[in-house]
């Protein structure tokens, strides 16, 4: 059976702030955030309240409500190509090519915007690709998700269903994580690897006897054909 090489993006692949804080950082340098933008951020919150803090926060995408799905997706690809390119780790990328050799399946699993997660899909060569997926109606952008939310529980249960689709070995893979909300997707695996690991994840991942890799702020840049100099 084949194996799967898991990997979170944020603070896994990408070094710090993450992706979503970097673009809207992005967006607001080029004046392009709409005057909605914050009370339907507030209105988000507040709905999602009674559901917890998490829910509020992690799941509050009305920041995005209302953008047309198609310019949202050119921002990010600009916000990829200006930014984000050059942030993922040297290490990090390496790490997916080795496992691309080995003919491991290469899946991102995030809790990332679909729009931003695809850039890296295309420059990674990932196999798949699980983000939190942002409800479009008429072409626009509802600010609800849809589907299965990857964080926490929500990845365990897309890791299941990974496997048994894909017929993959769990003893054989591997699953790259940052955070405790990652513990799910690391027990899941036979080879788990804390990288980067918060002051959370950190004695989680010695007490279970887990590899831990800390992988150093980029200093090189990709080319077109994905390599790295």
């Amino acid at each position: 059976m084949r194996a799967a090489a898991i990997f979170d993006l944020d603070r896994t692949l990408l070094a710090p702030p993450s992706s979503e804080r970097a673009f809207f950082r992005y967006l607001l340098a080029k004046r392009r955030v709409p005057l909605r933008t914050f009370p339907y951020a507030a209105a988000g919150a507040l709905a999602l309240a009674r559901r917890g803090p998490i829910a509020a926060t992690k799941g509050n995408k009305f920041i995005w409500r209302g953008w047309k799905r198609s310019e949202l997706e050119r921002e990010a690809l600009a916000c990829f190509d200006e930014v984000l390119r050059s942030r993922v780790y040297a290490k990090a990328w390496q790490v997916v090519e080795e496992h691309k050799s080995k003919g491991d399946l290469v899946v991102l699993l995030s809790g990332t915007l679909d729009v931003l997660l695809a850039p890296f899909v295309d420059a990674l060569r990932a196999d798949l690709w699980f983000p939190s997926r942002l409800e479009t109606t008429d072409g626009r952008i509802t600010g609800a998700l849809e589907g299965n939310h990857p964080f926490g529980a929500g990845k365990r249960r897309i890791v299941h269903r990974l496997f048994r689709e894909n017929e993959l070995d769990p003893e054989r893979s591997f699953a790259y994580g940052d955070d405790l909300s990652d513990v799910a997707v690391l027990s899941a695996v036979g080879h788990p690897v804390a990288t980067n690991p918060s002051p959370a994840l950190a004695p989680v991942a010695r007490r279970m006897g887990w590899r831990i890799e800390r992988f150093q702020p980029p200093g090189y840049a990709f080319t077109d054909a994905g390599t790295h100099l």
